[in-house]
Parts: structure tokens; C-alpha cells; sequence
């Protein structure tokens, strides 16, 4: 848990909305969020990468305990994200075979979620229904997803 984590585990397991309270609770600046959100027009998920990708870049001891820490604070207070996060964090190590304190790798990632993935890209459908259902999209993103999927397969037949 204490080991860094990498900007893509942050983006895809980190969603929360709070990503200036987040940004202030991993000790960024105001001002640097300020800008971020300026520069991103308000765009919830770049401004999330953005802010992630400045905490990595700028605090060379960024770990995964200080994250979750930072997430359980009240003005962030996303605990059932922690919960999903750490879970996450223990499949891997458990997976991998690492200890604690070693790096997941991309690769044994990837391993781990090669039949997840394969899931995904031969039913987008269901990726799109799943993420609608939990939150994580908005329907115009889930229309406008299930509408490619439909228009690939007819290219594909």
C-alpha cells in the first residue's frame, strides 16, 4: 500500500468528483487547481488526470497510503471508493505474488485482467449498460458508446 502508484491506475480507479478537494488533501495548491480547472474547462475527468499527474510529477514520495488517506478525509469522504481501491491494490498484490511494498507491474496487470478485457471488447454493450449502472457515465456517454458498438458490429457483418 505504500508503494507510488502510476497515473493509469489513478484515472481508471480513482473517479471521484472531489478531485480539487482530493488535489488540496494530497498537498497540492489552490492555485495550481485553480489552473487546472481553468485550463480543462471544468472537464471533470481531464481535470482529475491533470490533477494526478501534477501530485506524481511534484511530490516525489506520492504513495498509495497517501492517497487513501487523503480520500477519507471529510472534505473528500469517498469511502466506498477507498474500500474498492484498497481491494483492488490487495488482487493485485495477491495475484502478482508481491509483497506490499513492491510495484505491480503493467504486465502482470494486464495478465490478471486479460479475460476482463477480451469481456469488454467483444461486448461494449455490456460495458457501457454496467458503467451507466454504477455511476460512472452519464446516458448521453452510454448512447452515444452502445451507438458505435451497434454501427462497428454492422461494419463487421
Amino acid at each position: 500500500m505504500d508503494g507510488r502508484p502510476e497515473l493509469s491506475e489513478l484515472q481508471n480507479r480513482v473517479m471521484t468528483i472531489k478531485w480539487e478537494a482530493l488535489g488540496l488533501q494530497l498537498g497540492l495548491k489552490n492555485d495550481e487547481l485553480v489552473a487546472i480547472r481553468e485550463q480543462r474547462l471544468s472537464n471533470i475527468a481531464a481535470c482529475r488526470k491533470e490533477m494526478f499527474a501534477l501530485w506524481l510529477r511534484t511530490k516525489p514520495n506520492a504513495s498509495r497510503r497517501q492517497l487513501v488517506d487523503a480520500l477519507k478525509t471529510d472534505s473528500v469522504a469517498e469511502v466506498y471508493m477507498v474500500e474498492q481501491y484498497e481491494k483492488y491494490i490487495q488482487d493485485q498484490l495477491s495475484q502478482s505474488g508481491t509483497t506490499p511494498h513492491a510495484r505491480v507491474s503493467p504486465r502482470d496487470i494486464l495478465k490478471s485482467h486479460s479475460t476482463q478485457l477480451l469481456d469488454v471488447i467483444n461486448d461494449p454493450e455490456r460495458l457501457a449498460n454496467d458503467l451507466s449502472a454504477a455511476d460512472l457515465i452519464a446516458g448521453p456517454v452510454e448512447n452515444k458508446v452502445l451507438e458505435l458498438s451497434n454501427t462497428n458490429y454492422s461494419k463487421a457483418s
